[in-house]
């Protein structure tokens, strides 16, 4: 079970909507994705969003498994789809509190097969 933070985090992500990722991310979040390297603060980490969601085409966002480690961190395995010849998969490890998100780091799958 993905708990309702996360949930409302990638729920938002898929929808590219800014607005309600801002309330979701602590105000020193870091993220650490192999596209952007290391990120550290919201306005920061919104920014990066904010160029993703302007420059990517339209998408679709799967999840698939999760594992949670206790009460604050979990993993979830996602699949962007961009069109059915063009997809991103990966590993999220999210690290949260009942009120934010404090730090994502992305693991992306360089296979050909993604």
């Amino acid at each position: 079970m993905i708990p309702t933070i996360v949930r409302h985090y990638f729920d938002a992500f898929a929808r590219r909507d800014i607005e309600s990722l801002s309330p979701l991310f602590a105000e020193n979040i870091s993220l650490q994705d192999p596209n952007c390297g290391l990120v550290v603060g919201r306005e920061r980490v919104l920014a990066v969003y904010s160029n993703i969601f302007a420059t990517c085409p339209p998408w679709e966002v799967s999840l698939y498994r999760t594992y949670q480690s206790g009460s604050g961190s979990i993993a979830v395995e996602f699949c962007i789809t961009l069109s059915p010849d063009s997809k991103i998969a990966g590993v999220d490890l999210i690290d949260f509190d009942e009120s934010s998100i404090r730090r994502i780091r992305a693991y992306l799958d360089q296979s050909s097969t993604a």
